[in-house]
């Protein structure tokens, strides 16, 4: 199980640092043909919930690995997509750029086998890729959370 929180936010929290910046490539990937696949399993109920946590850990495992693999770490999901940052300091844009290249190639691969799940649900891919500045600060009173913002270009 990979840490929710960065080693480098623990670390300036601890320290008393609330807030700060780096300088990143942030990746975004989402599913396509989650929405309808959502809806067709759940109207078979326990049996289709079951079926949609599979499909999601067969997708999402493998690529979440492939981010933290190249020095990335995923503070946010939703759904059927998720945001990863990858810090200058670890790789960046190189380790950004490996790791879409890994995951666009690992579904491709899947998708030429005739049992996929991706095939049979019809599931696609889309990545985007951004540089820049990236904003981070621990916010909350007594339950804190993780928030990052900026404009990378």
């Amino acid at each position: 199980m990979r840490h929710f929180l960065p080693h480098f936010i623990q670390e300036n929290y601890r320290n008393g640092i609330l807030q700060g910046s780096l300088q990143a490539c942030t990746m975004f990937v989402d599913l396509s043909g989650f929405t309808r696949l959502t809806e067709s399993l759940m109207a078979k109920g326990p049996v289709g919930a079951e079926e949609l946590s599979d499909v999601l850990n067969h997708i999402f495992q493998p690529t979440v690995e492939l981010v933290y693999q190249q020095g990335g770490f995923i503070p946010y999901f939703a759904g059927d997509s998720f945001t990863a940052i990858f810090p200058s300091a670890t790789g960046g844009l190189t380790g950004a750029l490996n790791s879409a290249q890994s995951i666009l190639a690992r579904f491709s691969q899947n998708r030429k086998n005739p049992d996929s799940i991706l095939l049979e649900h019809h599931i696609g891919i889309k990545i985007g890729l951004s540089q820049g500045e990236v904003e981070w600060g621990i916010v909350g009173q007594r339950r804190k959370g993780l928030l990052l913002s900026g404009r990378p270009n």
